[in-house]
């Protein structure tokens, strides 16, 4: 038997590699490595939309150069009248207003002075970068409790393999003590030859635990590298422990305020667009005409500047602009009676975990008694099957019953840290 369990451990070693860390550490090294790159990067095109929103509040200020050369001339005809008085009023001279050549080079300057809804804008960026970091958080927090589910199966799976083990060691002194008996002519063939099914049958039970031992080290590995692991310091009822201390954020209601924050903002945002924007504009440079192109000759340069105030009023927009506020409010009030709904429904659902973890908790005590219990019962069998007071299938039916309350409290625990996790 001892050479059929080694042989296990040479060909998959993931056991042995997969043991020395406990749950603080597991969250504390996925966090460190497998937060999304994704939403890092998405935070901080959140971040970047805040920079650039405040940047609209400075002048844009950018250089304009050209050079044209005008294939045809533009020509208009102006009274003739206006040059000489004597002529008469139907006559009209040809004047171009252009030369072969013309150049512009100058520096122009835009400056939106007045904007009513800048600072809402700024605003309503940093609630969408709000709404991203709440979102990351929820995705943390998920990550945690993946790696943390993961964690608990591979200890759980651990006692099941090892409970595979001894069950099998036990299988194995029955199959032997029965052989003893055969031989001695004090047992049935017959009886040997279920005594020996058993045993096969608890070999495959090693083979089965095993696989689903490695199965969840595995899992784990998506989280962590295992392979630096020497051992799994925390036990399940430690992992309870530390999963009761985990905080129950709600993170829907969350992202529903920051919507009604948007609303409020939206609202203001159509009210401030009703009022008038200044804008400064100005240039300064200087014009090139000439029929040839040299542009180096300063005297074929003639200066050109301005500076301007634009007023813009809105007009149609206070046609509209009711409909608009008609939909901001109705969109609000969705919001509302969604944030409402969260919080009832969380409330609900927290009290629903809150009964059921303290029915699991009760069970689970119930069932260590009585695991105690059903130890203390396959000592006493284990010694009058020995000694030959009770048949194979009595002492049997005691392990196959306490095969049973292992299972349940391995379940019921699995499903403890479950109702912890969601």
């Amino acid at each position: 038997m001892f050479k059929y369990i080694y042989y296990i451990f040479i060909i998959c070693p993931v056991l042995l590699q997969a043991q020395s860390l406990s749950i603080e550490q597991l969250v504390s090294t996925v966090l460190e490595n497998n937060i999304s790159k994704q939403n890092i990067i998405e935070l901080q095109l959140s971040q970047q939309d805040i920079i650039l929103e405040k940047l609209n509040r400075y002048p844009i200020v950018y250089g304009d150069i050209n050079v044209q050369r005008n294939l045809i001339v533009p020509t208009t005809p102006v009274p003739a009248i206006a040059f000489d008085p004597s002529a008469a009023e139907d006559v009209y001279l040809p004047l171009k207003f252009s030369t072969k050549w013309n150049s512009k080079a100058g520096v122009q300057v835009e400056w939106k002075v007045f904007n009513p809804t800048q600072r809402l804008l700024e605003k309503q960026k940093k609630i969408n970068s709000k709404k991203v970091e709440i979102q990351q958080q929820e995705d943390k927090k998920q990550l945690i409790n993946d790696a943390t589910l993961a964690y608990a199966s591979i200890v759980l799976a651990s006692l099941q393999h090892a409970a595979a083990l001894e069950d099998s060691t036990r299988y194995e002194q029955i199959m032997q003590t029965i052989r003893y008996r055969y031989e001695q002519g004090r047992e049935s063939a017959d009886e040997l030859l279920r005594a020996e099914q058993d045993f096969e049958r608890k070999k495959i039970q090693i083979f089965e635990t095993w696989s689903v031992l490695r199965d969840a080290n595995l899992e784990l590995f998506k989280y962590i590298d295992i392979q630096k692991v020497e051992r799994l310091s925390t036990s399940i009822d430690e992992i309870i422990l530390t999963l009761r201390t985990y905080s129950n954020n709600n993170f829907k209601s969350d992202l529903i305020q920051q919507d009604l924050l948007n609303n409020e903002i939206e609202k203001n945002i159509l009210k401030k667009q009703l009022l008038p924007t200044l804008t400064v504009n100005g240039y300064y440079g200087a014009q090139y005409f000439n029929e040839h192109l040299n542009l180096t000759n300063k005297t074929n340069w003639y200066g050109n500047s301005y500076i301007s105030l634009a007023l813009r009023l809105p007009i149609t927009d206070y046609l509209v602009q009711n409909k608009y506020l008609e939909k901001n409010i109705l969109e609000a009030k969705l919001n509302n009676l969604k944030l409402q709904e969260s919080y009832k429904n969380h409330e609900i659902e927290q009290q629903q975990k809150s009964s059921k973890i303290k029915a699991t908790e009760l069970k689970i005590q119930s069932l260590k008694k009585i695991l105690s219990m059903s130890e203390e019962l396959i000592k006493n069998k284990q010694i009058n099957f020995e000694n030959g007071r009770i048949l194979m299938a009595d002492y049997k039916k005691v392990l196959i019953e306490h095969n049973a309350n292992l299972q349940d409290l391995w379940q019921t625990q699995y499903d403890m840290i479950s109702l912890l996790i969601h």
